[in-house]
């Protein structure tokens, strides 16, 4: 088997051939090299040196280790911070989040709410705290959990809350109408 390989380059190729020698102005070597598989050692004949002078050509090649070298330090100018409202406007705001509860609590007040009628059956503690559990999660997750994980915690939450609340107003409901009560 013959493998033949060979470059053609005419003198008016050079300039377009130009990208081929990294467009290295200089002198270049003719060699031949022949050899094969079965060749102990490959024949090598020196013809002559060429020297190519390209069109906005360069006469050294870059380093290409040195896009790896020590880079000067990069000096951030951040912006300067909003300024903060003045504590009078924060109180007021903190207020107003707040008088949804006062209001609440006066209106329970008013309406005389029975908080005796609370169930404290074993069940109806775990729907209570699981139920506690869950808005303790939504705290979390608004301070320091991401989604996946409280995802995670909610189900397991969610699925007793789920159970013990079943529980919990199916009991109510059989106590109010009179039907008798498993336990």
């Amino acid at each position: 088997m013959v493998v033949q390989s060979f470059i053609e380059c005419r003198f008016q190729d050079i300039p377009k051939r130009a990208v081929d020698f990294h467009r290295l102005s200089g002198s270049y070597e003719l060699r031949v090299d022949i050899g094969d598989v079965n060749f102990l050692n490959a024949i090598s004949s020196h013809l002559g040196t060429v020297k190519l002078n390209f069109p906005n050509g360069v006469t050294e090649l870059a380093d290409p280790l040195a896009r790896f070298a020590v880079k000067p330090e990069i000096k951030h100018t951040f912006r300067e911070p909003e300024k903060r409202p003045p504590a009078t406007v924060s109180s007021a705001f903190s207020l107003a989040v707040l008088a949804p509860f006062v209001l609440l609590a006066l209106l329970w007040a008013r309406l005389g709410v029975n908080f005796s009628n609370f169930d404290l059956h074993p069940t109806s503690l775990v729907f209570y705290g699981a139920l506690g559990g869950i808005f303790y999660l939504y705290y979390l997750f608004w301070v320091s959990l991401n989604m996946f994980t409280t995802l995670k915690y909610l189900t397991v939450l969610g699925t007793v809350a789920f159970f013990s609340g079943n529980a919990m107003f199916a009991r109510r409901h059989r106590k109010r109408t009179g039907k008798e009560i498993k336990e």
